[in-house]
Formats: C-alpha cells, sequence, structure tokens
C-alpha cells in the first residue's frame, strides 16, 4: 500500500482529502450528539441520515434507512418514548413528514440547526 501510495501521489493527495473530510464529519457529529437537546439531535440525524441514503425531491430528502423509534432512540442516546414525542414535535412543526420512511424538509432543517448556538 505504502509503495502504491508513493507511486501514485495523486491517489495519497485524494486518499487524505477523503480521510479529512470523513474526520470533520465525525468531529460534528460527536459535537452535535454530546451538546445539543434530543430535538436538535434527532432532526441533525435524520438530515444526516436523508443525505447518506435518501433522494431529494424538491425541498424534501427521504430516509430510505429503515429505522424504529428504538433504533433512533439508540443512535441519539435518549428513549423510545423520547424520540416518538420528538418526531410528532418535528412533523407539527413542519421538519418532518410521512412514516418510515420519513422525509426531512432539508432547508428548514438546515437552517433550525444552523441558528443552535452550542
Amino acid at each position: 500500500m505504502e509503495a502504491f501510495l508513493e507511486d501514485n501521489p495523486a491517489t495519497a493527495l485524494r486518499l487524505i482529502s477523503l480521510l479529512t473530510e470523513r474526520l470533520k464529519e465525525l468531529q460534528n457529529f460527536s459535537e452535535k450528539m454530546a451538546l445539543s437537546d434530543v430535538k436538535h439531535r434527532s432532526l441533525y440525524l435524520l438530515l444526516i441520515l436523508s443525505e447518506k441514503t435518501g433522494h431529494r425531491q424538491g425541498e424534501w430528502q427521504t430516509v430510505e434507512a429503515e429505522l424504529t423509534h428504538k433504533d433512533l432512540a439508540h443512535m441519539v442516546g435518549s428513549t423510545r418514548e423520547t424520540i416518538s414525542s420528538t418526531i410528532s414535535t418535528l412533523k407539527k412543526e413542519g421538519y418532518l413528514h410521512g412514516k418510515t420512511p420519513f422525509s426531512v424538509h432539508a432547508v428548514q432543517a438546515e437552517a433550525f440547526l444552523a441558528n443552535k448556538t452550542l
């Protein structure tokens, strides 16, 4: 591997760039999970999942990952009951719609999360 990267500097630079981007994403994700409330953590997670697994239709992005409320609760460090309540709130506020798969209003979610000060 080392010899390959020495012989292919463009590939080595691309690999470094990808690893740097992934590290930034992980750091940002960890910060959001550690310092935000359940509503923000849930919306952030659903937005990320929609970007990674879903497809966009206008301002809405679907979350194609098949997750239960219990799965989401484990991912954000909460309980199923709290996640169910939070998802209901996010739907009433216009950030989500549908059942599994959810759709996230990407523009509103990004604006809401950008206004959150840690």
